[in-house]
């Protein structure tokens, strides 16, 4: 069972409490100019629950998939120069890019 010191956090703060909103940005760089929604939720009353969940998801992550995973374009940069510093690419090394449409970033 969770004590108070553990639960605490998962709280909502009263007066602090936003309601989630629903706004739009603009992808200049594509054609017919399609939007991105976005939702921030940094002050919605589950964003406790949110932090909690992340803090043991995070553990899992770091330990089973972060070796494989890519996290910003300063990480790409730097797996790729390992990656052609140890001579690995070899002319049937092929690269490929994609579009995320829905991404976990809390």
């Amino acid at each position: 069972m969770l004590n108070y010191k553990e639960t605490n956090p998962l709280r909502p703060v009263f007066d602090k409490i936003e309601l989630a909103y629903l706004c739009f940005v603009s992808k200049l760089h594509k054609e017919e100019t399609p939007l991105r929604p976005i939702v921030p939720s940094m002050n919605t009353p589950t964003a406790g629950i949110s932090k909690f969940l992340d803090r043991l998801l995070r553990l899992l992550f770091d330990k089973h998939v972060r070796s494989t995973s890519i996290i910003d374009g300063v990480d790409l940069i730097r797996r790729l120069e390992t990656y052609t510093t140890n001579d690995y690419p070899q002319p049937t090394t092929h690269l490929c890019t994609f579009d995320i449409k829905d991404l976990y970033t809390m």
